[in-house]
């Protein structure tokens, strides 16, 4: 298959699985008191989750199956003249050279490389590469109904190449995701050599294309703080950015608010909290906003002479401020007693300051450091550093508060004897891309291989087989699980060498002790429905749902894990009498 019948199946699986049948609808917007809505979007009759997920699955296998022109695209020199970077929350950037070839695609964080796995796009057309991107993007969750935005950034030294590719890739890309059912925002913007760019980058930790997209939002808006900006997402950056039209950004569809409460919900808690109805409210306008590092409602209205100015908080429905004033008099403020007071967003210390207070508390130098990564998370609602290093021949694994500098968790063990036990003469870059690149992992397929031979059976007495992509220590590893007869395996897989590093395995427990005597479990049914009900949430709210039996010290119990909005849960319920043994929700920024 060469690259053109390559090309045109591609597009072919899309349209078949997913056929235009789209009808616009049109929402007659009745509005109360002059509402004013920041922007609207025309609504699209949702379509089977099924088609697009057909289409993905499609796409990649075709990606997986074309082997059209690569060995001699490699077997030749390639400059690369642009580079272009796919932001969502995994971020992946792909050197391109004059004929719009791929050169190497390259993972920028650990998300990144999990989207690239398996997938060689050396040789492809860029715009046949961003198929293949878009649709493990959606196949493997990470666009969805509350996440639907992207961020295509195009750099290099010939503008016209780059105009080219930046309107060329936002278009197919929209147009691939105009066939999903939960909408999509697709912005586009053309990185430009910045010192302000370069610093927000090492400072927080993020792409330099994700550094430009808040740079130019605090240049529209410069009360927000760039901290608060740099700990959102992509699709709320979207959220924020809106229809402003400043050139630097292009803006395709509308990132998706559906995490949020609404503009609705947020008008009745204010005219409630008022009390007022909605008829009594005239010249209302409302706009999501960022305040305090927190996603809001501005909403401003007047009403029986009072002129009201709320903050609601835009995910728990909180109101975080109310100012009122009379016409013509002074203003006046009243805030519920939970109110955060209204100070500037706080200064992360950085990366640089991260990393010596690491490397003081391990009381090493850092001379003596190499295989360094740091990456910014969030923990229990605050924002930390990440950090892993190697000195001599121990490992380091530290979570830094990125406000105050805290030692929140550290771990030091010793290498493994095949790993150097002194600094190598060259120290590693500390940075993403010093990470294997996906196309050097074994794949799945070889890890399980790997892990079956280790055990001594055959892939035809196995069931119950689960491989995931983690990692531990700072190296790519698969997770291999799976069951023969009632015994269960485990194994943790090298990703890049094959390396059995661990192994386990124990006596099956499917509804058995391994005394013999039996054991009535209350099913996986049963424990998702009390961990919903434990939660308040419906089958429907949740999204990315895991369950696995476990069996620890004598006791069964269902691990359950699971995403509504922007809150992970994960719940521990007893397998046997079903009583919730731990109930865990967090905030997921």
């Amino acid at each position: 298959m060469n690259e053109k019948e390559f090309g045109a199946e591609l597009k072919n699986a899309f349209d078949s699985v997913t056929p235009d049948i789209r009808d616009s609808v049109l929402s007659d917007c009745k509005k109360k008191g002059k509402v004013i809505k920041m922007e609207s979007s025309n609504t699209k009759k949702k379509r089977p989750a099924l088609r697009i997920a057909a289409a993905v699955a499609a796409a990649l296998l075709l990606l997986a199956a074309a082997p059209f022109a690569i060995k001699a695209f490699m077997g030749q020199k390639h400059t690369a003249v642009a580079s272009v970077m796919i932001d969502v929350n995994p971020s992946i950037e792909m050197t391109v050279d004059k004929d719009e070839r791929v050169i190497e695609a390259i993972p920028r964080n650990t998300d990144g490389a999990v989207l690239l796995e398996g997938m060689d796009l050396s040789g492809s057309k860029v715009s046949v590469a961003l198929d293949a991107i878009i649709g493990s993007l959606v196949r493997k969750g990470y666009l969805n109904e509350l996440a639907n935005s992207v961020l295509i950034s195009v750099n290099g030294e010939d503008l016209d190449l780059c105009a080219r590719l930046r309107e060329t890739l936002s278009i197919d890309a929209a147009a691939l995701l105009n066939t999903s059912d939960f909408g999509y925002a697709v912005m586009s913007q053309q990185i430009e050599a910045d010192e302000n760019v370069s610093r927000i980058a090492e400072d927080y930790g993020i792409t330099t294309s994700k550094a430009q997209l808040i740079y130019s939002l605090h240049e529209l808006n410069t009360h927000y703080e760039l901290s608060s900006l740099a700990a959102l997402s992509i699709n709320e950056l979207g959220l924020l950015y809106g229809k402003k039209a400043d050139g630097a950004i292009e803006t395709k569809g509308a990132s998706s608010d559906r995490s949020f409460i609404g503009e609705e919900a947020a008008l009745a808690i204010a005219y409630g909290d008022a009390g007022i109805t909605p008829e009594e409210a005239a010249d209302t306008e409302i706009e999501l906003d960022l305040e305090n590092g927190v996603m809001v409602y501005d909403i401003e209205f007047r009403a029986n002479g009072v002129e009201h100015d709320y903050e609601i908080d835009a995910v728990t429905g909180a109101i975080l401020r109310h100012d009122t004033e009379n016409e013509g008099a002074a203003p006046t403020e009243t805030a519920p007693v939970n109110t955060p007071e209204a100070t500037p967003a706080p200064e992360y210390i950085g990366r640089k300051a991260a990393l010596r207070a690491a490397y003081e508390h391990a009381g090493v130098s850092e001379d003596s450091v190499y295989d360094v990564e740091i990456e910014t998370d969030r923990e229990n609602g605050r924002l930390v550093y990440e950090i892993e290093f190697k000195s001599g021949a121990k490992e380091y694994e530290y979570t830094v508060d990125a406000l105050t500098g805290e030692i929140l968790h550290h771990e030091c063990e010793s290498q493994h004897t095949d790993k150097p036990t002194a600094k190598p003469t060259a120290k590693p870059t500390p940075k993403p891309t010093a990470k294997p690149n996906s196309s050097s992992y074994i794949g799945r397929t070889a890890a399980l291989n790997a892990a079956l031979d280790h055990a001594g059976v055959s892939v035809d007495a196995v069931h119950d087989i689960e491989i995931e992509l983690d990692r531990e220590n700072g190296k790519a590893v698969y997770e291999v699980e799976f069951s023969v007869g009632k015994t269960e395996y485990d194994y943790t897989v090298d990703a890049v060498t094959g390396e059995i590093l661990a192994h386990s395995s124990e006596g099956g427990h499917s509804g058995h002790h391994s005394g013999g005597g039996s054991i009535d479990l209350i099913g996986e049914a049963r424990a998702w429905e009390i961990a919903l009900n434990k939660a308040k949430l419906t089958m429907e709210d949740i999204t990315e749902k895991e369950i696995e039996l476990d069996h620890e010290n004598g006791v069964y119990s269902y691990e359950l894990e699971f995403r509504s909005g922007k809150y992970e849960y994960e719940v521990k319920i007893n397998a046997v009498t079903g009583a919730v043994m731990r109930f865990e929700k967090e905030l997921d920024d």
